[in-house]
């Protein structure tokens, strides 16, 4: 699993997410990484928050499958990687959870393996 927790994503805006990595550990991790900023789109800039989530979901979706998505999620999977813990949330005392993270980092290079 990885999450983030930011408080201050928009102005009088917080935006939380828990990714339960049934894709790997490191397809979680990558959309710890990159959802935050796609969220932030021209459907979120106009109030359009329900359309800016799915166009955000979309969006990581088709860059999943993008070369630049496989290469980062290779580096992601590496289990000594630990400035790639999985959680943003400005708070370096969750050892138990990059821990975690980290063992599931292991189970998860099979998949990462079978997407070459």
């Amino acid at each position: 699993d990885a999450h983030f927790s930011l408080l201050d994503f928009d102005k009088n805006m917080s935006l939380f997410g828990v990714f339960d990595g049934h894709g790997g550990a490191e397809v979680a991790r990558l959309a710890v990484e990159q959802l935050p900023a796609m969220i932030k789109n021209q459907s979120f800039n106009v109030g359009d928050y329900e359309n800016a989530l799915k166009n955000a979901y979309l969006d990581f979706d088709a860059y999943l499958r993008s070369k630049t998505a496989l290469n980062r999620m290779k580096i992601l999977a590496q289990p000594n990687d630990s400035a790639n813990a999985g959680v943003i949330d400005g708070n370096d005392e969750d050892d138990k959870d990059k821990d975690d993270i980290n063992k599931m980092i292991l189970n998860g290079v099979k998949n990462v393996l079978i997407l070459q």
